[in-house]
């Protein structure tokens, strides 16, 4: 690697879309408001072909370094995500050891959410290490929460016959948690606590949302700092959207959508994004369609082509909005959608 001393910001992403888009564009923006490098450090066994087409784009502008193979003969492909990330991690951290020498000076790491056992590194080195967490702020009150949970609660979450109460947050069913909780005896559970453990040992959180989206979750992990607790910094650095193509053009048309929500009372609104893991069966789709139509709440629905069809054909009411985004491309919606 071509020797600069201006500080290495070094970030160690996930290859889910998700979770590599949203690392990418804070590193643009890092990059746009100081004199820094922002390498990639990648786990080649752990990225397919589109996440590594994503970073190419991104490589214009930045290293993006792989760190040498692991064996992950043993990881079967029925093994689950968290644990398959978790295990090829945990797997590199002497390989990131070896590596770092060469990517000097290093100033932070900024890590994904299932990262965490390279927070070793740079206790080692001494050096600051910042998770990105790329879901909102209720996930991240969850995630922090999870260990209390852990010991307090004997048995299923699935099978609580009371409601989980989280600082900030509505209450959840045990079964509305997230899937690593469903099933305690699985690893998946394993790793997923293991990194909710490991949270504490960061520098700082910064968390893809903003202040007005989640007030009342956000001050509560706030106020659980400045109470004492045992959490580190939680920092809102969103919305960390790819709003442009690799041409730099607009990818996102959604001044439409703006002006409908601003002229929404306050709190009125239902938002709808499945994400881009998020796949649901055309029978769950149309299902979720009626539940919002007949729900008598507005909302904002956002799917992709691919999925959008039979659904779109089950939501209509001028007093709704829908906006279909692939790749920057709109579909038609039907009669009664604003767009």
């Amino acid at each position: 690697m071509e020797n600069n001393q201006k500080p290495h910001v070094v970030m160690i992403p996930n290859a889910g879309t998700g979770h590599l888009n949203p690392m990418i564009e804070l590193a643009q923006t890092l990059l746009s408001l100081h004199s820094l490098t922002v390498p990639f450090l990648t786990v080649s066994a752990h990225f397919p072909t589109s996440a590594i087409t994503i970073l190419s784009e991104y490589s214009n502008n930045a290293n993006c370094i792989s760190l040498p193979p692991v064996d992950n003969s043993d990881i079967s492909p029925n093994t689950g995500v968290v644990t398959g990330i978790s295990v090829l991690m945990k797997r590199s951290v002497e390989p990131l050891r070896n590596l770092l020498p060469k990517v000097q000076p290093i100033a932070a790491f900024i890590l994904d959410i299932f990262c965490t056992d390279l927070l070793d590194v740079a206790t080692e080195l001494e050096l600051p290490a910042y998770i990105l967490f790329t879901t909102n702020a209720t996930a991240l009150s969850l995630f922090l929460y999870t260990p209390i949970l852990h010991d307090e609660v004997v048995g299923e979450y699935k099978d609580l016959q009371y409601k989980v109460k989280l600082p900030g947050c509505l209450p959840f069913r045990g079964t509305e948690l997230v899937d690593p909780m469903q099933d305690r005896q699985d690893i998946e559970y394993e790793w997923y606590l293991h990194h909710c453990r490991r949270y504490k040992e960061a520098t700082g959180i910064m968390i893809n949302t903003v202040g007005e989206l989640e007030p009342n979750a956000i001050s509560a992990l706030v106020q659980g700092r400045d109470n004492s607790g045992n959490i580190p910094p939680v920092n809102p650095v969103g919305p960390l959207v790819k709003i442009q193509d690799e041409n730099n053009n607009e990818e996102i048309h959604g001044e439409d959508c703006l002006k409908w929500l601003d002229m929404q009372p306050r709190n009125s609104v239902l938002f709808v994004c499945l994400g881009s893991g998020g796949t649901l069966t055309r029978e769950q789709l149309v299902e979720l369609a009626w539940g919002l139509q007949t729900s008598g709440h507005r909302f904002l629905s956002a799917i992709t082509k691919k999925i959008h069809t039979d659904y779109a054909e089950k939501v209509s009411s001028h007093q709704r909005i829908s906006q279909f985004v692939d790749n920057g491309a709109e579909r038609e919606v039907p009669n009664g959608f604003e767009q």
